[in-house]
């Protein structure tokens, strides 16, 4: 196992360390959150300098980072930057432990982080290309809740154990809120239904039921605001996407040998599989054709009917730690079969792996941010008002802390504030209302030599200038 945790360390780092911002467009908004958190040393209620937005985005992710950053001294985004790739190598063993405790069968656990740490793209290796701290880490800790309750062990241990992690995955995600949910409801009502597996059902309930209570704090003032969802993007966060395409860019070679471990599973040619593993794929599935198919024709107006409701490609992200179970059992019986040594059936595992190569090539090209661009900005931070705006790329507001003229929120977050700051600032640009202050500018990073007459405040070494943009 040790060599498959190196195998998956050494081709996530590869591609995050060279770089000198996390990739993705969700970054930006994430270490804004982490940033504000840092800065203050309390939770953060609001997106103010950069919206007038209330907080609703969990904020247990952003947490860890700004607290591992203070305690390594680093900037946030390189915690969080070079924290992604450590937790591809966590789900990898983390999958590994799942899976031999869902099969009491450690070669297919191996089988399967093998697989779901070197074949994955949409789900393992993609979540860096999207920047998919949050997800990523509750899905990673719900996993992880689910081997403890697998463990067999004493029933106060393993109790605290499951809910202490599920509690903390419903700090770090919204979307895995409601995805967990779906599972677990779906493998308590399944385990309620078959006598052997009630017990277990009884202790997977009140491990829940203690984890909500652990998380008292935050669902007391969190479960009101479900009340204002449709003033979110939430119900109209993403475009169509077909299910096949989703499906091959998780890996074609996975989701063969998936479906290939589930028939064996099927046809009784492996001894065990326990049923949360199918019910938590059941789950995930269903979630997405209900959220890409179903409801959008039932709730979305007409100028949104293009539109589909909780983003139901994350469904799908969810669902290869689960398959892998099942890519590990597929393995393990070939290797049976053919009577292989484990070293032989690993070395074949190696060659599908270069189905996941256009994922890699995607992550190749970085951030596309340099590093005359990050000294443009830390300009603009220390000699500029803190009330000035900047125009242009998504990472100007987050590495020089000023406010652009529109921020993108996340989709579970309220926008119905009838006098936004984009609209504040716009009414200051068309000169409708007053500047801030008399020290209020817009800037602009531009690429040398700029004919627009511009004055230039700044220039770096490598052709980047600060300009200003108004007044002029």
């Amino acid at each position: 196992m040790a060599v498959v945790l190196l195998l998956v360390a050494i081709t996530r780092y590869a591609v995050a360390l060279p770089d000198i911002l996390p990739m993705g467009v969700d970054p930006p908004i994430f270490l804004i959150l982490a940033q504000k958190i840092q800065l203050a040393q309390h939770a953060a209620r609001d997106w103010l300098p950069f919206d007038s937005a209330a907080l609703n985005f969990p904020a247990g992710a952003p947490t860890l980072v700004a607290i591992l950053s203070s305690i390594c001294g680093l900037p946030v985004q390189v915690v969080f930057k070079d924290l992604m790739p450590m937790l591809g190598v966590l789900g990898t063993a983390q999958v590994y432990v799942f899976t031999g405790r869902a099969t009491n069968a450690t070669r297919a656990g191996l089988y399967a982080a093998m697989a779901y740490g070197t074949w994955v793209g949409l789900g393992s290796i993609d979540f860096y290309k999207w920047g998919g701290m949050p997800n990523e880490i509750a899905i990673l800790l719900f996993l992880a809740s689910l081997s403890a309750w697998l463990e067999e062990s004493a029933g106060p241990a393993r109790l605290a154990a499951t809910s202490v992690l599920y509690a903390a995955a419903i700090l770090s995600h919204h979307h895995t809120q409601l995805a967990s949910a779906g599972v677990l409801v779906t493998a308590v009502a399944w385990m309620l239904s078959r006598a052997p597996y009630r017990r277990a059902a009884v202790m997977l309930i009140l491990s829940v039921l203690a984890a909500l209570a652990l998380d008292g704090f935050f669902l007391v003032s969190y479960l009101p605001r479900i009340a204002v969802l449709g003033h979110t993007s939430a119900l109209y966060s993403e475009w169509p996407m077909s299910f096949i395409t989703l499906v091959l860019y998780m890996g074609t070679p996975f989701v063969l040998t998936a479906l290939a471990g589930m028939a064996f599973c099927a046809r009784r040619r492996f001894s065990e599989c326990h049923p949360v593993v199918m019910c938590a794929c059941a789950a995930l599935l269903g979630m997405f054709v209900i959220c890409e198919y179903l409801l959008p024709p039932l709730h979305a107006p007409p100028l949104r009917r293009h539109w589909v409701a909780f983003t139901p490609s994350h469904f799908l992200n969810d669902l290869p730690c689960f398959l892998a179970v099942y890519a590990g059992i597929a393995a393990a019986v070939v290797q049976t079969r053919l009577r292989l040594p484990t070293a032989a059936v690993m070395a074949m595992m190696l060659l599908p792996a270069v189905s996941a190569f256009d994922a890699w090539s995607a992550q190749a090209a970085g951030s596309g941010v340099s590093p005359d661009f990050v000294e443009a900005c830390q300009w603009i931070r220390q000699n500029t008002s803190p009330d000035s705006i900047i125009r242009g790329n998504r990472w100007g507001q987050y590495l020089a802390w000023r406010r652009g003229e529109e921020f993108n929120l996340p989709d579970s977050e309220v926008n119905d504030d009838p006098h936004p700051l984009s609209q504040h600032i716009a009414m200051i640009l068309a000169g409708t209302i007053p500047p801030d202050s008399s020290e209020m500018i817009v800037v602009e990073i531009v690429q040398t030599p700029d004919d627009s007459g511009r004055p230039v405040l700044w220039r770096s070494a490598g052709g980047l200038e600060v300009v200003q943009d108004w007044p002029n």
